[in-house]
């Protein structure tokens, strides 16, 4: 099984064409695109992969898509947007992207950048999208603060472009987006 981009229309009475169901550029076609309402899985970048797919099949992406929600197909019509990202700068020096569910930590997202901080938890903080707003819930009996404030282990904060998150005493993230 393979994944399948979403493209310009190429069909006749805009039906779906070719183009419409390739996975990239020399990438071979499917015999048929998926019919509309099955279940399928589409990366940040618009390629519809199987339900069961963690990865996203296309041979030039690749993206995990473990976490990805399954939705209905609906012919490239009107494709779901991609889950949006929050990136997090670290020090001012750098980034990472984080999605909705995902935790920060020094054994999580960011682990590459802030496992020189012994202070910061493996899991440390939860990042969550709701209702077009960015969440962040200390997991952690170490410090976290967003923006100077204090936040307990369990409490949660919104956040936006700007604004800082620090774990520990230390890690300072500036949010991007």
């Amino acid at each position: 099984m393979r994944a399948w981009a979403i493209g310009d229309r190429g069909g006749a009475g805009g039906a779906p064409g070719p183009a419409d169901f390739g996975g990239g550029p020399g990438a071979p076609l499917l015999d048929a695109p998926p019919g509309p309402g099955t279940p399928v899985k589409i990366c940040s970048r618009g390629h519809v992969n199987p339900p069961g797919a963690c990865l996203c099949l296309d041979p030039d992406c690749g993206e995990d898509i473990s976490g990805v929600d399954i939705v209905p197909f609906d012919r490239g019509d009107n494709p779901p947007p991609p889950p949006p990202e929050l990136i997090f700068v670290l020090d001012g020096t750098a980034s990472f992207a984080v999605r909705d569910g995902d935790v920060v930590g020094r054994s999580a997202e960011g682990a590459e950048l802030l496992e020189r901080w012994p202070t910061v938890s493996r899991r440390h903080l939860l990042v969550a999208f709701r209702e077009g707003k960015w969440h962040v819930t200390s997991l952690s009996e170490n410090a976290t603060y967003v923006n100077g404030a204090y936040l307990e282990k369990g409490a949660a904060s919104d956040v936006g472009p700007g604004d800082e998150v620090m774990l520990s005493t230390r890690a300072v993230l500036k949010v991007v987006t």
